[in-house]
């Protein structure tokens, strides 16, 4: 019998990529134009350097340097507690989302705001800074979940990320440098890679072949 490849609830992997297409689809046909707009309007009246100042600063955490730092500091408590399965998890994970929007940005060639950040360049649909606030907020989750045992603890540590993830989104559109659909669409599709990564991946037999190959050789 063939091992099943495909996932026994399909729910969540489909729901994410048809919410993801419908999104890109509104916002590559500009249905979300005027609502962005008007956002986008709205946050500039209200704006002041204090504002701006604080907001940059939460965002360089979601930077792609700072990203990979903490990425490697989370591979590298994995590593030493010798998960090897959620290690290879984070990888495809991490790889796999922020690779995937950087290809996304050249397919959609969506304009970044004109009055936004000066000196930023590229696309802006999905948020590239969006994308790694969400991926490391997820993966850091996980790993409380597996690491912590005190219910309180825990919960502390969740909401912590959690307003960590609000914040670095937010960020994004309040500085500027993204539309309010470039942050919905990348929220939708780190979830569509996160379960497809988790529901399928994760069962494919090249999985558990990688699993103990690497094994083998320790």
């Amino acid at each position: 019998m063939k091992k099943q490849l495909f996932l026994s609830n399909k729910v969540e992997v489909s729901f994410f990529l048809l919410l993801f297409v419908s999104l890109s689809f509104m916002v590559k046909v500009q249905l979300f134009t005027s609502f962005d707009s008007e956002v986008f309007t709205i946050i500039q009246e209200y704006k002041t350097p204090q504002i701006d100042d604080f907001f940059t600063f939460i965002t360089k955490f979601s930077s792609t340097s700072s990203a990979i730092v903490i990425f490697t500091f989370i591979s590298v408590i994995l590593y030493k507690r010798k998960d090897l399965k959620e290690l290879l998890f984070a990888l495809f994970f991490f790889v796999s989302a922020a690779g995937g929007a950087y290809i996304l940005k050249y397919i959609f060639v969506i304009p970044r705001p004109l009055s936004g950040i000066d000196g930023l360049s590229g696309y802006s649909y999905p948020s590239g800074h969006s994308v790694l606030a969400l991926c490391l907020s997820l993966l850091m989750y996980r790993l409380v979940l597996s690491s912590i045992k005190n219910r309180m603890i825990s919960n502390i540590c969740i909401m912590l990320l959690l307003i960590y993830a609000i914040v670095s989104i937010s960020a994004r559109v309040i500085l500027g440098a993204h539309w309010f659909s470039d942050t919905l669409g990348s929220i939708v599709f780190v979830f569509f890679i996160y379960h497809l990564i988790l529901e399928i991946m994760m069962k494919l037999p090249i999985y558990e072949k990688l699993i103990k190959m690497v094994e083998n050789d320790k």
